[in-house]
């Protein structure tokens, strides 16, 4: 599972919610998630993802894409991924907008059962 805490800003909103995870050394697809917006809850969120797909001690990188339908842009709807203050991790990792490096971390856990 992905556990992320998700701004919905107290509505539901209308568009599809898209997760892409890949392998971060073979740059290889691994696994897409895809979730109705309307179904994300302002807070903390569980997403399952099929554990036979991430494997514990591999990097990945995962891509979020939120596509808003028609009325949800008529509405200005959108969503928040919460995130740490700006200064990076002691765990080397960081989040990437418009293909720069951010001094941040989203917060988001991968959860192994």
């Amino acid at each position: 599972q992905l556990k992320m805490t998700i701004g919905t800003y107290g509505r539901k909103n209308h568009g599809k919610f898209t997760i892409n995870i890949q392998d971060k050394e073979s740059d290889q697809f691994v696994q897409s998630v895809t979730i109705e917006a309307e179904n994300l809850i302002d807070g903390e969120n569980l997403i399952d993802i099929p554990k036979n797909e991430i494997q514990v001690g591999k990097k990945y990188i995962i891509n979020f894409i939120f596509e808003s339908t028609q009325e949800g842009i008529e509405n200005n709807e959108c969503i928040t991924i919460f995130r740490t203050p700006d200064t990076i991790s002691k765990y080397n990792g960081y989040a990437i907008v418009d293909a720069e490096k951010q001094p941040y971390n989203l917060c988001v856990s991968i959860l192994y059962k």
